[in-house]
């Protein structure tokens, strides 16, 4: 059985970065060792680079309309 640890909310709101690629964009509304959140906008005709990661999991949500 694994036990999950909860933090409390923090009471301020990180900073968000907005950050520009060849690719399109992308904000960042927290960065920090616990977790990165991110709302990614690409470019039609764009596509993303294929990445590995070991030591952290990803999850990504694709929205698109």
């Amino acid at each position: 059985m694994t036990n999950f640890v909860t933090k409390p909310i923090p009471t301020d709101k990180p900073p968000v970065s907005f950050v520009e690629r060849p690719w399109g964009s992308f904000k960042q509304y927290a960065f920090n060792s616990d977790c990165t959140v991110s709302l990614m906008t690409v470019l039609p005709g764009q596509r993303l680079s294929l990445q590995s990661h070991t030591g952290r999991a990803e999850l990504w949500i694709v929205l698109d309309d």
